[in-house]
């Protein structure tokens, strides 16, 4: 380098995604979502009888997604 610097433009109306690592960020993020709405469902004291219906299904589809015990105080 010759000690100049060079700019760079940081506007995001400027980036370039690849395509597949979009697919890919956009699947984490519904998926992400999918667990929380699960985690929230699950969460629930007072659950509907439709939603104690959707639980086992719910269950098979998260499970080993989701740890019992995070280590998290008072879970």
């Amino acid at each position: 380098m010759d000690g100049k610097v060079v700019p760079v433009d940081l506007n995001v109306e400027n980036m370039v995604i690849p395509r597949e690592l979009l697919r890919k960020m956009s699947e984490a993020v519904a998926g992400f979502w999918d667990v929380m709405d699960y985690v929230y469902t699950e969460s629930l004291n007072k659950k509907h009888e439709s939603v104690e219906r959707r639980l086992p299904g719910l269950r098979t589809q998260f499970a080993g997604q989701i740890r019992q015990n995070p280590g998290i105080p008072g879970i």
